[in-house]
């Protein structure tokens, strides 16, 4: 049984889920990761 690569820029498929992403980032991320959430809302446009 293989395993498939998981891209987030795939599950951002709406306002309402790239909103939910961003504030979830915000509120328990650092620096780094708010970077990376950017750059993957980025991408998923």
């Amino acid at each position: 049984m293989g395993t498939s690569k998981f891209y987030m820029t795939d599950y951002l498929n709406s306002n309402e889920m790239t909103a939910e992403y961003l504030n979830t980032v915000l509120g328990y991320g650092n620096n780094a990761n708010i970077i990376n959430a950017i750059g993957h809302i980025a991408k998923a446009i």
